[in-house]
């Protein structure tokens, strides 16, 4: 046991056996066993052999608690690490969700104006259009387009054209609800989404951000500038109405183009 090379197991075992064999203290068998590894060493020097490096029982079970210590502490060492090791995967999780959701977003809006785009408008009308059906709640449709754009891009430049855009997307996300989704359609024209809104409803804000416009001087190095939009729109809530994305965009479409016939700066209710 002395000359073990696992001799801290072979002592623990043997303390083990003769605590129960005997019912010893554990006191009284570390100096049994410390007797016994004496008297070796003193047999072993009578027949001049080398006892080597024999300690002592007590010595070995130090030795043995201080490799416990160590097991001990390099175990919650690694617990900690482990522990340090999930939070920061956690972290990443988390950064990793935000950033897909920032890129997710980013995707979604016009890269000039801010607003939603065309792609994110097309889908997200017709969810709420489907919603809107399930529930038997109206959803209007709001075609918007600057007046004489072309004029104002051919008179002041196409930076200030975007400028006047940027400007004009602003009001309108200013004077709409926040569930309200306002969207470039495409160059000039703008769309916005309003659902619980009937026609009627819907014929009131396009008169408040008819005049917004109309009462907004654009600022242009000093010299103001002012624009005009005419409105077109439909609604699920209009009697005939066919209830797909395509006829309510068809209807918002032709109320616009009715609007700019019967003089632009004014709003048109859809006829199906």
């Amino acid at each position: 046991m002395y000359h073990s090379i696992h001799s801290n197991k072979k002592s623990m075992e043997v303390h083990s056996a003769i605590g129960k064999h005997w019912q010893l203290p554990g006191e009284e068998i570390d100096e049994l066993i410390d007797r016994v590894g004496e008297q070796s060493r003193e047999i072993l020097e009578l027949f001049a052999i080398d006892p080597g490096k024999i300690k002592p029982f007590s010595q070995i079970m130090q030795d043995a608690n201080a490799e416990l210590g160590e097991l001990n502490f390099s175990y919650e060492q690694i617990v900690l690490e482990l522990k340090q090791a999930k939070q920061n995967a956690d972290q990443l999780a988390v950064e990793l969700q935000q950033a897909n959701n920032k890129f997710r977003e980013l995707a979604y809006r016009d890269g000039l104006t801010g607003v939603y785009n065309h792609r994110y408008f097309q889908k997200v009308f017709e969810t709420e259009l489907e919603r809107a059906i399930r529930y038997e709640h109206p959803v209007s449709l709001l075609m918007l387009d600057i007046d004489f754009f072309k004029k104002v891009n051919d008179t002041y430049g196409h930076t200030v054209g975007d400028d006047i855009l940027r400007e004009v997307s602003a009001v309108f996300v200013r004077l709409v609800r926040n569930c309200d989704i306002v969207a470039r359609y495409g160059g000039e024209e703008f769309t916005i989404i309003l659902p619980g809104t009937g026609a009627k409803g819907a014929k009131v804000l396009s008169q408040r951000l008819r005049r917004g416009i109309e009462q907004t001087t654009f600022d242009n190095s000093g010299q103001g500038v002012s624009v005009t939009i005419s409105i077109g729109i439909s609604s699920t809530d209009m009697e005939g109405m066919e209830l797909t994305r395509a006829s309510l965009i068809e209807c918002s479409d032709q109320a616009l183009y009715k609007a700019k016939e019967n003089g632009r700066n004014r709003v048109e209710l859809g006829t199906v």
